[in-house]
């Protein structure tokens, strides 16, 4: 059985853009993560701190990919932030994801407002 992947609305905006082609390796990631769950392992994934961990991809160009998440309990993830690597803002990166994961923790009850399915749409 998947694990449902709800969507943050930055998450959103970042899908929403991107090409065709980009947004089929978002899929692949974030089916990757549907199928394996907390078992997804690097390189695909790496864990954060406080319960956030990064989904891993490289979109055209070559601009490697994060998209952050967690497990808020039972078969779902929630994708969080995005950001693009970089050294110099990593760590910002990781607390920006932290603190969204608090938030969201704190605020969303019941059913999420947005599914993204493994196949490439998003659900409302």
């Amino acid at each position: 059985m998947l694990y449902a992947i709800e969507v943050e609305p930055e998450v959103r905006a970042f899908l929403s853009g991107l090409s065709p082609a980009d947004l089929a390796r978002a899929d692949f990631a974030a089916g990757l993560l549907a199928t394996y769950g907390p078992e997804l392992s690097e390189p695909y994934c790496r864990h954060l701190g406080d319960c956030v961990r990064e989904l891993r991809f490289t979109l055209s160009r070559n601009r490697a990919t994060r998209i952050s998440y967690w497990f808020p309990g039972g078969r779902k993830a929630v994708l969080l932030t995005v950001f693009h690597k970089t050294r110099q803002r990593e760590s910002q990166q990781i607390e920006r994801a932290k603190l969204a994961r608090k938030v969201c923790e704190s605020q969303h009850t019941g059913p999420a407002h947005l599914i993204f399915d493994p196949m490439g749409d998003l659900e409302t």
